[in-house]
């Protein structure tokens, strides 16, 4: 999954045009379970041909990463310029940096268990 999202991250931004922007709004999301509260950014940004768009970001942070006013730049999909995301490392990674760091934990777990296993004699493991 971490990979498919790397992929699709740098296919993305290979292909975005830019434009800069200004963040309006930080949307507050509270996890029902644990109370986690986090700010969504939502950012204005014109295209070339002078269309404006409102985007709500899919990656909150608490801290909030950005302030109300704040100037960024975005990348955006030519084709589809409601496919925006904000040109920052928290923005375009974390979500693949997060899943390949748990993928990289669970498989190495996965590999020191089997060979913690098999160096084990036949009949410690049966008991």
């Amino acid at each position: 999954m971490a990979l498919c999202l790397g992929i699709g991250t740098a296919m993305f931004i290979r292909q975005a045009a830019t434009a800069p922007a200004t963040v309006v709004a930080l949307i507050e999301k509270t996890d029902p379970d644990e109370g986690n509260v986090d700010y969504f950014p939502q950012f204005t940004f014109s295209t070339p041909d002078g269309r404006l768009f409102t985007i709500n970001s899919n990656n909150g942070t608490n801290p909030p990463e950005f302030k109300p006013g704040q100037q960024v730049t975005v990348l955006y999909d030519r084709a589809n310029p409601s496919n925006a995301r904000i040109d920052s490392f928290v923005q375009l990674w974390l979500l693949p940096l997060i899943f390949g760091s748990l993928g990289i934990f669970f498989v190495g777990s996965l590999w020191l268990i089997s060979r913690f296993m098999s160096q084990q004699p036949k009949n410690q493991r049966a008991s």
